[in-house]
């Protein structure tokens, strides 16, 4: 802490409540129910046949017409 905080706290000063920070809006929200649905019929699926990420995506570019989302592969 700076100090500036120390010495607002010796005052006596009350730090000012904390802003909430909004969440940005995904572009995946419209279809979370959709993966969620997935990956719930996974639980029950052999450790073989369950979804990967890249089937997901796949489903959904497929099946629901999603050209609005991309597969980022991590670096």
């Amino acid at each position: 802490m700076t100090w500036r905080t120390v010495r607002r706290a010796l005052d006596g000063q009350w730090p000012e409540p904390r802003k909430r920070q909004w969440r940005k809006e995904s572009r995946l929200d419209p279809y979370r129910p959709l993966i969620d649905g997935m990956l719930r019929a996974d639980l029950d699926a052999p450790p073989k046949q369950r979804h990967t990420a890249q089937r997901i995506f796949d489903r959904l570019v497929e099946g629901h017409g999603t050209n609005d989302v991309s597969y980022s592969i991590p670096l």
